[in-house]
């Protein structure tokens, strides 16, 4: 079963608090808007650039990581 989590990002990765990064460490894949992912571009994990709900669950259904970080803003 896929674990997903949705974390909101706040102002930057630099508020984020230590559980939230952590799941995005641990993640296989990072869905979220294009400036939200380029956030983590230094991991050099899979990102997917989606933002409406109808795209991010496509991701979902079609990929087969079994952790998942949706990024989302606030």
């Amino acid at each position: 079963m896929k674990e997903i989590n949705i974390i909101g990002m706040g102002m930057s990765e630099k508020t984020l608090t230590a559980e939230a990064l952590e799941l995005i460490i641990e993640a296989d894949i990072l869905i979220g808007a294009k400036r939200l992912i380029n956030e983590f571009s230094h991991m050099n994990k899979p990102s997917f650039n989606a933002y409406l709900s109808n795209d991010i669950l496509e991701i979902i259904e079609e990929t087969d990581a079994e952790k998942i970080a949706i990024l989302v803003s606030g």
